[in-house]
């Protein structure tokens, strides 16, 4: 029998034990420096750690959460609840700060990641211009896939109170501070008129927006804070427009397809009513009963003068043949 091969696996299985005692127990003895913000309990090894320290100062600028595995798809779902102060919010989970620990050009993918959004930060901020305040944070994380994904809590308050000063600059100090207590007031007055009571948590004048790339984002930040540039303006969170599409846009449009939607308003703008801002007000009769008159709909009475529905014209032939929706159709 060859006792020493019999030896020398046996010392190699030992070893190999020893050291996998040794690692756990060196990562049960890792020391989290203080301040580190967490989700759930996230583990590192003793060289994960060390890489996460390294990583923290390197992106100082950043305000990272590490993720517990056991965490990651409801922080992934829930992103804005970790939402801090000015700085990038940065989610990432424990089993990738230990890779990034690892291997090298897992480290190099993500770190790049990181400086590349260090410049896109400051490249929103500037884009938002006096907007950037509004924005109380802005956040990425990362999925399964190591695909980078981003939201923004938006303060549309606000930006509707630096509106109101902006008009209100040249009056006198008094009179501006009465202004403010006015318009306070009538906030509160509309709140007690809804029925609204906030204890705590998100106000209804904060909207968390989501999105793929930073450009995304940019654009739905100006969609919530009414930037009339944007392609969206004043779409994106507002529960009244949301209400009003499902009111205005037939069936044949997808009200979720946000370039189908701006194309239909396109094509009926003639027939709305627009304020000086160009937002849609109502149906304009009179533009309404024209197109009716060219589609066959309606005629006009050559005794009165008046608008009449054409022979047996429903109102279903009305919504069809001028693209709008039933409901509209029937609240004239």
């Amino acid at each position: 029998m060859d006792t020493n091969a019999i030896t020398n696996a046996y010392t190699a299985q030992a070893t190999a034990e020893s050291a996998s005692a040794s690692k756990a127990k060196n990562t049960s003895k890792v020391t989290k420096p203080a301040g580190q913000k967490e989700v759930g309990s996230p583990q590192l090894s003793e060289k994960a750690q060390k890489y996460y320290n390294q990583l923290r100062k390197k992106f100082s600028n950043m305000d990272f959460i590490l993720v517990s595995s056991d965490k990651k798809e409801e922080v992934q779902a829930n992103a804005s609840k970790y939402a801090g102060n000015s700085a990038l919010v940065v989610l990432i989970d424990e089993d990738k700060i230990e890779k990034m620990a690892e291997d090298e050009a897992y480290r190099a993918k993500y770190e790049g990641i990181l400086r590349g959004a260090t410049t896109q930060m400051a490249q929103m901020k500037q884009s938002l211009g006096k907007n950037a305040d509004s924005v109380k944070t802005i956040g990425m994380s990362f999925n399964e896939k190591g695909v980078a994904s981003f939201f923004a809590v938006v303060d549309k308050s606000l930006a509707s109170q630096k509106k109101r000063i902006e008009k209100k600059a040249e009056q006198k100090a008094e009179d501006k501070k009465k202004a403010e207590r006015k318009a306070e007031q009538k906030r509160a007055e509309e709140k007690r008129k809804d029925g609204v009571e906030k204890t705590g948590g998100d106000s209804e004048d904060t909207v968390t927006v989501t999105a793929s790339s930073w450009d995304e984002l940019l654009k739905k930040i100006n969609d919530t804070l009414n930037v009339k540039d944007s392609d969206s303006y004043g779409r994106i969170g507002n529960e009244d427009y949301k209400a009003a599409i499902d009111f205005v846009i037939p069936e044949s449009i997808d009200s979720d397809d946000q370039d189908a939607v701006n194309n239909y308003l396109k094509s009926v703008k003639s027939m709305f009513t627009l304020d000086n801002d160009g937002n849609y007000t109502g149906l304009d009769i009179a533009a309404f009963c024209e197109q009716a008159v060219q589609k066959g709909l309606m005629v006009i009475d050559e005794k009165s003068d008046e608008y009449k529905v054409a022979g047996q014209t429903t109102m279903q032939d009305f919504a069809d043949g001028l693209n709008l929706s039933l409901p509209l159709v029937q609240a004239m």
